[in-house]
């Protein structure tokens, strides 16, 4: 989605914050845009029809910076997604940068971002690490990769396939990628959340994925988080298939990968199900995966749901887990 044609030089960076309600963050966000060691950026801060008093804040850091800052301010909801595409239609960067409007950067990140980029042409985008910082308790509590790793405890690197490993997980703050490899249509507003899994596959399709080893900013978890709201852990599964349906239809060199990453969701959901004792639907879903061409998975591990599963259970904690995680317990607890 290629930014406007202007007189003025671009920046090299394009820093999007999209923010909704986030009255008590979006200060300390902006701020640490602000601060950075590296100057050549704009921030284009796109809010999504607040009402808490977030676009007054935004409006008054706009005015203040107007060199730096663009404030864009709707006047109705449109979604995550929507509201993201306001603001990418206005980027100009060579690179973008992501900034959750209740997260954070720390100094040198768009410093380290940018060189590690400009070092590796081959690299189409890269991350980092990031501080967790509990509102609640109001301490770090660790970092991103080791609490929200499922079971991987390092980034993400390397070429597309990654992206369909169910471990592989990256925190939209910690993103820069280069302008020219996102998609042109942006994000797809159809999807309220699964969203940026389909625009990163779409935008790393023809180039690797990169980390950088060092925390470089700080994710707040607090209760207004989207990624604890109860409507998203209801609806992931139907959009995890969507986005799947998306990339086989409109990239059929990825349909192998797809395909292999429905099966996962089908066992996670199998073993789910039986955990919440549902045997009907975990039989169900075993069924679909075995359809899917999980011929001898997806059987062996509901068998062995039906032999061990609830002395499991009862052992670890599998809530959340994917089936390559509750596979390695089972053979923990069987010895093989």
């Amino acid at each position: 989605m290629p930014g406007r044609a202007n007189n003025k030089r671009s920046p090299v960076v394009s820093v999007i914050i999209p923010t909704y309600n986030h009255k008590d963050f979006i200060k300390d966000a902006i701020e640490s845009v602000l601060q950075q060691t590296f100057q050549d950026f704009e921030v284009i801060v796109a809010d999504d029809a607040s009402n808490d008093g977030t676009a007054t804040i935004v409006k008054s850091y706009a005015q203040q910076y107007p060199e730096k800052i663009k404030a864009v301010i709707g006047d109705r909801r449109l979604g995550i997604a929507g509201n993201i595409n306001r603001a990418l239609r206005l980027a100009t960067g060579k690179y973008i940068a992501w900034l959750g409007g209740d997260d954070l950067m720390y100094p040198t990140k768009l410093e380290k971002q940018v060189r590690y980029l400009e070092a590796h042409p081959e690299i189409t985008g890269c991350h980092h690490d990031a501080d967790v910082y509990d509102e609640q308790t109001k301490q770090v509590v660790g970092v991103f990769s080791e609490l929200y790793s499922r079971g991987n405890k390092k980034l993400v690197e390397g070429r597309i396939e990654v992206l369909f490993d169910p471990g592989a997980f990256m925190l939209p703050s910690t993103m820069m990628f280069r302008r020219n490899a996102c998609p042109p249509h942006g994000f797809d507003e159809r999807l309220r959340y699964a969203n940026d899994w389909l625009f990163d596959i779409e935008t790393f399709r023809s180039g690797r994925i990169g980390a950088i080893k060092e925390v470089l900013g700080v994710y707040r978890r607090h209760g207004g988080n989207v990624t604890s709201s109860a409507d998203l852990q209801s609806r992931t599964l139907e959009e995890s298939f969507i986005v799947l349906g998306i990339i086989q239809a409109r990239y059929p060199e990825l349909g192998h990968l797809a395909k292999r990453r429905r099966v996962g969701f089908l066992i996670a959901e199998m073993i789910k199900r039986y955990r919440e004792r549902d045997y009907l639907s975990s039989f169900l879903f075993m069924k679909n995966a075995w359809l899917e061409g999980s011929r001898i998975k997806a059987p062996a591990l509901y068998l062995a749901l039906k032999l061990f599963g609830n002395r499991i259970f009862k052992k670890v904690d599998v809530k959340a887990y994917h089936n390559k995680a509750f596979i390695r317990r089972l053979r923990n607890y069987l010895k093989f």
